[in-house]
């Protein structure tokens, strides 16, 4: 059956497991939540900007699907938009809200490289892939959005009334707190030296490809931060960024691979995150001071100070 539809896939699999979930199947007449639908909603200020990353197989070009126009230029981090790569004028082409979080979390040999089903001959029949290959934690898309949302006249005027006053003409810098997340435990120390035989020679290559992305993506991401936040602060914005990191212990330390939590997974989940709220980090500290309109500088850490600049 799976080789006469070659729709048929664990990626297919996975987005009729969330729509049955959400009661938003594509079947008899119901076409799920598509992107677009999410677009109307931003437009009318109903939720928030949404950007969920991807890549493109072809190129490793980076692919962003956000219900906000962006990139509107094409200068940030060379980002595609996936309304640019399939525009109207090739046909009217739309991605449901299921597919795309699927695409973004589509790794290798787990996950299919996924394609369009394209009515057009001469539409370009890209394949896609986990987003984590090019932008494992977001800091490239969200800073080129932000960059771009910074450089209209109209948004900065808009903050700095919210920020300062109806006149909006305080020397009060515009405050922007950047929140991350982090849902794995942070790498420890390597282990001491131990003796193996050959054929950790033919893994070596691809542990150490795996085990660098995260490393190598991270150090990227915290120099983009640094030269972003120090750039923002010379036009009197400043830039804070906060962690929220994951600590699991025992069980729990080893981040679940599956597409479906168990119970214990889930309760490994609310265990941490429970024990993260009564520890009461500085972390939390920041995001009520930022919150509450306080001065951020006391819980939060800004980017552009580091290194002594």
């Amino acid at each position: 059956w799976f080789r006469k539809n070659r729709t048929i896939d664990r990626g297919w699999a996975l987005e009729k497991k969330w729509a049955a979930i959400n009661n938003l199947d594509d079947t008899g007449g119901k076409r799920g939540t598509m992107l677009s639908d999410w677009s109307e909603a931003a437009r009318a200020g109903n939720m928030p900007a949404l950007l969920i990353n991807s890549m493109l197989v072809e190129s490793g070009q980076p692919v962003v699907f956000s219900n906000t126009r962006f990139p509107s230029t094409p200068r940030n981090f060379r980002i595609k938009n996936f309304y640019d790569l399939y525009p109207a004028e090739r046909g009217s082409y739309d991605i449901r809200v299921n597919t795309a979080a699927r695409l973004s979390a589509s790794f290798s040999y787990v996950a299919p490289a996924a394609r369009p089903d394209l009515d057009a001959p001469f539409a370009p029949g890209y394949h896609f892939v986990d987003g984590g290959y090019y932008d494992n934690f977001g800091i490239s898309s969200l800073l080129a959005w932000l960059g771009e949302a910074l450089e209209d006249q109209q948004v900065l005027n808009d903050l700095r009334i919210q920020d300062q006053g109806s006149g909006g003409q305080s020397a009060k810098p515009i405050d922007i707190l950047i929140l991350q997340i982090r849902h794995f435990n942070a790498s420890g120390p390597a282990p001491g030296p131990k003796i193996v035989g050959w054929g950790f020679q033919i893994l070596a290559p691809g542990v150490a490809l795996y085990n660098m992305r995260d490393f190598a993506q991270n150090a990227v991401a915290h120099n983009q931060l640094e030269f972003f936040a120090r750039y923002y602060a010379t036009q009197n914005i400043d830039i804070w960024d906060v962690h929220v990191d994951y600590n699991g212990i025992k069980q729990c330390a080893d981040a679940p691979l599956s597409w479906k939590l168990d119970a214990t997974q889930q309760q490994c989940i609310g265990d941490t995150w429970s024990s993260l709220l009564q520890s009461k980090p500085a972390a939390l500290d920041c995001i009520d001071d930022y919150l509450a309109g306080k001065d951020p500088k006391i819980h939060c850490e800004n980017p552009a100070n580091e290194g002594g600049q």
